[in-house]
């Protein structure tokens, strides 16, 4: 039975640590369902009145030691967002993906370091 438990926090932990692309989540265990489902996040800074064109060039970092997140709105196609850890590779995101990750980021007390 520990066993069991052990392997279900496992699951929970990787479950929040991951990207998902979905809203909702079905966990299965021992004929046991669990749905997690997320509040979709309002208030991010991309939301902000701000123009158009400046919100093109502007960036979002959001910092936790050492490790930086930062998030770009596409110039092309404002319906996504790049994310770039430290200083990996940039990767495009739909933006409501990028909101979720930035809305999981910030409640694991990730802070906004700056915007530029």
């Amino acid at each position: 039975m520990d066993d069991k438990l052990h392997i279900f926090k496992k699951k929970i932990r990787y479950l929040f640590s991951c990207l998902w692309l979905i809203h909702g989540v079905l966990l299965k265990s021992n004929n046991t369902y669990m749905a997690i489902i997320e509040k979709y996040p309002e208030n991010i800074p991309w939301d902000l009145n701000i123009e158009q064109s400046k919100t093109n060039s502007m960036q979002w970092m959001l910092s936790k030691a050492d490790i930086v997140y930062t998030f770009t709105r596409s110039r092309i196609n404002h319906r996504y967002v790049y994310i770039q850890k430290n200083d990996g590779q940039r990767k495009a995101f739909k933006e409501y993906e990028a909101r979720f990750t930035y809305q999981r980021l910030f409640d694991d007390g990730y802070l906004l370091a700056a915007i530029s």
